[in-house]
């Protein structure tokens, strides 16, 4: 968001003064009545002006004929392999609140308080918190496509970018439960009601601390069984899109439980249910909601509370954080940041005890 131009004073006249659009403005005596009111004429033109500049590229346009324009975008950029990503039903669902209150408005006038207004109808939705702050970015990120299209001025994303996030507590959104590592007496429970490429698919997200994505599209060509570690490099991951590379490392207790598999296909999916059903087509993975209602029927059968298929990553990168330090965790499971590894290990506090055993 552009900066106001401030009430400046010059020290050596002792004279108020501000610069506009790179113009020099003389106001008289700093502090003074006269040179206070000269400013907010000044500053008021500029403000009018700035709105002159938003509606002037395309002021016909509503936030509903937005819309439909963004939508057909997100259609087309938000692919991978050929498909649509979830990232488009996301924005779907704030599109569709967005039409229902800001429709016929005037995308120019969409600013602060109609995006907080936008905010409140999500929050009347139930919508736990951090989705409501994930949505409002989506707006913001429409808003700054439109800029890019130029069909808004730069100045109407800017001012939407002032509106702060929902902060926790400070709120009347709901909050959302923390996502908690599955216990292993749970996961151990349910491999015998499985299946055994899902069972494999459970025990190597253990292991390896794969994303579930990441086991389903196992493909034996992309798994490098040379040495005592192996590597899996998925041809398709979460991050491909900004340019990073994702190795997977498999060790000596994973390549037990993945080796029959690989020993019977050359190429294509290492998991297949064709294993098991003929009339499948020979070259299709298990479907992510095959894989979670495999794993929900297992947890009925073995009678311990359901969770989904991520659940297991977490169990996994707190084993991990419990054995390694921080940085290895952060590249074995693939994150960019060490603040991402630390919202997905569970704390360990044993160390912390240890210590003030200790000194304390």
């Amino acid at each position: 968001m552009a900066r106001r131009p401030g009430y400046n004073l010059h020290k050596a006249s002792g004279q108020a003064r501000t610069q506009i659009n790179g113009v020099e403005h003389w106001l008289g005596k700093y502090n003074s009545h006269e040179s206070r009111r000269r400013y907010r004429e000044l500053i008021e033109q500029w403000e009018a002006d700035r709105k002159d500049q938003a509606v002037g590229l395309r002021p016909d346009i509503t936030v509903g004929d937005l819309v439909q324009r963004y939508r057909a975008f997100a259609h087309d950029h938000y692919r991978k392999n050929g498909r649509v990503t979830s990232e488009v039903s996301a924005l779907e669902s704030v599109l569709r609140v967005i039409e229902k209150s800001h429709s016929k408005t005037y995308a120019a006038d969409f600013g602060p308080k109609a995006l907080k207004l936008v905010r409140d109808k999500m929050i009347a939705l139930g919508w736990k918190r951090i989705s409501v702050n994930k949505q409002a970015g989506r707006i913001r990120r429409m808003f700054k496509w439109a800029a890019s299209e130029e069909l808004l001025s730069s100045s109407v994303y800017h001012d939407l970018m002032t509106v702060q996030g929902l902060e926790s507590g400070r709120s009347c959104a709901v909050e959302s439960t923390p996502v908690t590592p599955v216990p292993v007496d749970t996961l151990t429970a349910i491999l015998p009601h499985l299946r055994p490429p899902v069972a494999a698919m459970v025990q190597l997200q253990l292991l390896t601390a794969m994303r579930p994505g990441e086991v389903l599209h196992m493909r034996a060509e992309e798994v490098d069984c040379w040495g005592d570690v192996w590597e899996y490099r998925p041809g398709s991951h979460k991050t491909e899109h900004h340019g990073k590379t994702r190795v997977i490392f498999i060790g000596p207790k994973a390549q037990k439980i993945i080796e029959p598999f690989l020993n019977a296909t050359e190429t294509g999916y290492v998991f297949r249910p064709t294993m098991r059903n003929n009339k499948l087509p020979a070259n299709r993975p298990y479907g992510r909601d095959s894989y979670r209602n495999a794993i929900k029927r297992a947890c009925e059968k073995a009678e311990v509370d359901d969770f989904h298929p991520h659940r297991i990553r977490h169990t996994a990168a707190t084993a991990l954080r419990q054995q390694g330090d921080v940085e290895t965790s952060k590249i074995i499971l693939g994150h960019a940041t060490i603040a991402m590894t630390e919202v997905y290990a569970e704390r360990d506090h044993s160390k912390a005890r240890d210590v003030m055993k200790q000194l304390g």
